[in-house]
C-alpha cells in the first residue's frame, strides 16, 4: 500500500528507484508488485506497470481505486493532500451544490473532496478522463459563467492549479443521467427514454415490495431518486468495491439473516434492474443498491422487526414477586415492542423449566444447572451485559424461525 500511494503521487519512478526509496532489493520489490497485481485482480480491472511504475487501466477505474484507497487509508481528520486548502474546498462545494440544487450531505462531501484531490493529482500528470456529453457541457457552461467559482477554484490550491481539473472532476462525478434532485429526475422522465425506463422499474419495484410486506412509505420519491443516482454513479460511489474494509458486509448479512424473504425479494428485483439498465460491476453494484434500500427506506428495519411475533419472555425472581415485576419492567423498557413479558409465580422448579410454547426465554436472577440456551440468568437486576445476552438469544430465535 505504501508503494501504491507512492506511485500515485510520483508516477515516473523505475523499479530501481522504488527499491531504493523503500529500502529493499529489486527482487523483493517485484514480489510486492506481483502481490499488488494479484490483489487488484479480484475487484479492479487494473495492473501495476513497471518502468515507469504506475497503475494502468481506464482512467475512471484508476480514480475509483485511489478514492477508495484514501477513504480506507486515512481517517476523516487526516488529509494527505497538503497543497489543497480544505476550507476553501468546503466553501466551493457548498456554493456549487446550492447553485445546482443538490442537497449536500456529509458522505457527499467526503466523496467530493477526495475526487477533486485525486483529479488534481492526475491532471497534473496530464491524465484526463476526457469524456463528456450534452448535459455535462451545459453544466460546465453554467458554472464557467459564474465568476465566484473561478475565483474560489484558484484559492483551493496552494500552487498554480491546472484549469482543467474542475471540469475533469465534474466529468468523473456526473454522468449524463445523474440528477441533482428528485424534481429534475422526475422531469427528465417526460423527455428521456433511459430515465423513464429507470423510474418506471424502480417505482413499480418499491410499490410491489411495499404492498407485499405492508410497509409504510414516508420517503418514496427520495428512495427512487437515490437508487437511480447510485446506480448511475456505479464504481464512482465510495465503498462499492472495498479494498480491505467492507463497511457494508455486516449490515447486509445481519439484515439477510433477520429478514431473508424481504432480502431475497429485493435481490431479485434489483438484479432485474441492473440487467434492464445494462450496468457493469453487477455483484458490487447489487450490494450497493441493497445497502441503499436498507439504510434509505425510512423506518424499514423497525417496521419489519416489529411486524414479527413478539418474543415471549417469562421472569422469575428468588426474592419476591415485586422484585420480579421490577425485572420485567426493565426488560419491557429495554426491548419495547419486541417482547411480551410476564411473570412466573410458582414455587415448583419443574414448572419453571417445563418446555412449552408459552416460553421463548426464561429470565431468572439465580443460576440453574439446566443448559438450555433460552434460560438467561441475570444479576439482581438485568445489566447492560445481560441485555446484550437476551438480545443475542432473541436474534437467534428470529433467525431460526426465518
Amino acid at each position: 500500500f505504501l508503494i501504491l500511494e507512492h506511485v500515485f503521487f510520483n508516477n515516473h519512478h523505475t523499479v530501481e528507484d522504488l527499491a531504493e526509496i523503500h529500502h529493499c532489493s529489486t527482487a523483493t520489490l517485484y514480489r510486492y508488485i506481483n502481490l499488488i497485481n494479484k490483489g487488484l485482480k479480484g475487484q479492479y480491472n487494473l495492473k501495476f506497470q513497471t518502468n515507469p511504475c504506475r497503475l494502468v487501466g481506464e482512467e475512471i477505474e484508476i480514480r475509483s481505486f485511489y478514492i477508495q484507497y484514501f477513504t480506507e487509508r486515512y481517517p476523516a481528520s487526516e488529509w494527505p493532500f497538503t497543497d489543497i486548502n480544505q476550507g476553501a474546498l468546503l466553501t466551493l462545494f457548498k456554493n456549487f451544490t446550492q447553485e445546482l440544487g443538490f442537497k449536500l450531505q456529509y458522505s457527499d462531501l467526503i466523496m467530493l473532496k477526495l475526487s477533486l484531490a485525486v483529479s488534481h493529482v492526475r491532471c497534473n500528470q496530464n491524465l484526463y478522463i476526457g469524456q463528456s456529453g450534452p448535459r455535462i457541457n451545459l453544466i460546465f457552461s453554467r458554472l464557467h459563467q459564474n465568476e465566484f467559482f473561478s475565483n474560489m477554484f484558484m484559492e483551493i490550491f496552494n500552487c498554480n492549479p491546472n484549469p482543467k481539473v474542475f471540469d475533469d472532476n465534474l466529468t468523473y462525478l456526473i454522468k449524463e443521467h445523474f440528477y441533482f434532485n428528485y424534481e429534475e429526475f422526475s422531469s427528465s422522465t417526460k423527455t428521456d427514454e433511459y430515465s423513464a425506463k429507470s423510474y418506471k422499474y424502480l417505482n413499480n419495484m418499491v410499490n410491489e415490495i411495499s404492498e407485499k410486506y405492508n410497509l409504510p412509505f414516508i420517503n418514496r420519491n427520495d428512495l427512487i431518486y437515490n437508487l437511480h443516482n447510485s446506480a448511475e454513479l456505479g464504481i464512482r460511489n465510495i465503498n462499492v468495491r472495498p479494498i480491505l474494509i467492507d463497511n457494508k458486509y455486516i449490515l447486509l448479512k445481519q439484515f439477510q439473516l433477520l429478514f431473508p424473504k424481504f432480502y431475497s425479494d429485493m435481490e431479485i428485483k434489483l438484479t432485474g434492474y441492473i440487467d434492464l439498465m445494462n450496468m457493469d460491476n453487477r455483484d458490487a453494484l447489487l450490494n450497493q443498491l441493497l445497502h441503499n434500500v436498507i439504510t434509505r427506506w425510512e423506518n424499514l428495519y423497525e417496521t419489519l422487526y416489529t411486524a414479527q411475533r413478539k418474543i415471549k419472555i417469562r421472569v422469575v425472581s428468588s426474592h419476591d414477586i415485586y422484585h420480579a415485576k421490577l425485572m420485567a419492567s426493565l426488560i419491557k423498557t429495554e426491548f419495547y415492542q419486541q417482547v411480551d413479558v410476564t411473570l412466573i409465580d410458582t414455587f415448583i422448579l419443574d414448572d419453571m423449566l417445563e418446555s412449552n410454547n408459552d416460553i421463548d426465554i426464561l429470565v431468572t436472577n439465580f443460576s440453574l444447572l439446566n443448559q438450555d440456551t433460552h434460560i438467561v440468568a441475570v444479576h439482581d437486576i438485568p445489566t447492560s451485559d445481560d441485555f446484550r445476552l437476551i438480545k443475542d438469544v432473541i436474534n437467534n430465535i428470529r433467525i431460526a424461525e426465518n
